[in-house]
């Protein structure tokens, strides 16, 4: 029973991994996309709107929030394979 637990919790985080690895892609697609549209090869426009990084790097939140959620899941994992031994 324990050893399922385990294994859901591993799949979880393999799950939660590729999610967020395509979501980092697709932030950076943003991320380009934002700078070409915002910033058109101008960075000082970050001086004049310093709100424009925090605009910038908004794609980029899902993908944290599933490496989070990943790293939680192992340490799950982690925890019942050491209550198993």
């Amino acid at each position: 029973m324990v050893k399922k637990k385990i294994k859901i919790h591993l799949v979880k985080n393999q799950i939660y991994k590729l999610i967020a690895g395509v979501l980092a892609v697709f932030g950076l697609v943003m991320f380009v996309i934002l700078y070409k549209n915002n910033l058109d090869g101008h960075p000082g426009i970050l001086i004049e709107k310093p709100a424009m990084i925090l605009v910038m790097f908004f794609p980029f939140i899902p993908s944290v929030v599933f490496l989070f959620l990943s790293k939680r899941e192992r340490r799950r994992a982690s925890g019942l394979a050491q209550n198993l031994k």
